[in-house]
């Protein structure tokens, strides 16, 4: 049943030849949460990521509107008359792995296929990221005083960076794909292929 619950996430299992796909997933979110954490940590360490008029509450107003843009993104493809999106990809398409018959088998991906395994893990990240957001701005305060109760002076800022950066990674991720996927919609989805 688990893997049912996890197939949003199968986007980031797309297989394709070149390396677009793991520099959008990983490399690029990794790089702008180091650069933005460690610019942050440099010019400004002191700071208001988590506070109720903190960084991380602003871009959570900004966050939580997603998830019923990229349902509506979803469905609107899922539901596009035009053939062209059930066309394999150009050249060696990507492929992915489905649930056929209770088994996991590896398919290559058509446009409509692969976009709608985009929008759905932009949505799920999206849930995620929310969920993610209030955690982090609401058990700051709370988890702070405990940690410096029960470990004295314990320096906190490690913590405090490491989930910072992992929010940033998950923003800067969430952005990569989606950037990618209106290219895709906006453009190449009505590029001839040659």
């Amino acid at each position: 049943m688990l893997r049912y619950l996890l197939r949003p996430f199968a986007f980031l299992g797309v297989r394709h030849p070149g390396t677009l796909l793991p520099w959008l997933n990983w490399v690029l979110p990794a790089l702008f949460a180091a650069i933005l954490v460690g610019l942050l940590a440099w010019l400004m360490p002191t700071v208001n990521l988590f506070s109720n008029d903190g960084l991380f509450v602003r871009i959570l107003g900004f966050v939580q509107s997603l998830p019923g843009f990229y349902i509506a993104a979803l469905a609107a493809i899922a539901t596009f008359n035009q053939p062209a999106l059930d066309v394999l990809m150009p050249g060696k398409p990507p492929t992915g792995h489905i649930v056929f018959n209770g088994k996991m088998v590896e398919v290559e991906l058509t446009r409509r296929r692969f976009l709608c395994l985009l929008f759905s893990y932009l949505t799920a990240i999206s849930f995620l990221l929310t969920i993610g957001l209030v955690a982090a701005t609401s058990l700051s305060g709370p988890l702070k005083i405990t940690l410096t109760t029960v470990a004295g002076a314990l320096d906190l800022s490690i913590a405090r960076w490491a989930v910072g950066w992992l929010l940033f990674a998950a923003l800067g991720q969430m952005m990569t794909v989606t950037f990618y996927g209106l290219f895709y919609i906006g453009e190449r989805m009505h590029t001839n292929d040659i």
